[in-house]
């Protein structure tokens, strides 16, 4: 199985926002990538967007734990699906410009978020 590029993992997404496809199916065809064989993956921003696929089906059980399609009370809405496609596509665009810097600036946003006690 050939590992997805930039173009297919951006077919799912728009599949998945336009509801030709199900959160199940977007989850399904990341999981190889994903759980199985991750390091395959050599594009971070294709990595990053099959995470976020991988992720899109995970729902609250009744009592309150998320977990991959547990239920249908999703954790992410099919706005957020959405955002998050139009995030990814503007990091890529950043990154593909300078990948050096995009990825010391994503690190620093990272580090940003960690209580400084924590570090």
């Amino acid at each position: 199985m050939a590992v997805p590029d930039r173009e297919q993992v951006a077919r799912t997404w728009t599949a998945l926002i336009s509801g030709a496809i199900t959160r199940t199916d977007a989850h399904s065809w990341a999981v190889p990538w994903v759980e199985d064989t991750p390091e395959r993956v050599t594009d971070p921003m294709t990595r990053n967007a099959l995470l976020h696929l991988h992720g899109f089906d995970q729902a609250y059980t009744p009592d309150g734990e998320v977990g991959h399609g547990v239920s249908t009370d999703w954790l992410h809405s099919e706005e957020d699906i959405a955002a998050a496609f139009t995030r990814w596509q503007t990091a890529t665009a950043e990154y593909d410009q300078d990948p050096v810097g995009y990825a010391a600036r994503a690190r620093r946003r990272a580090l940003e978020q960690v209580p400084k006690e924590s570090r």
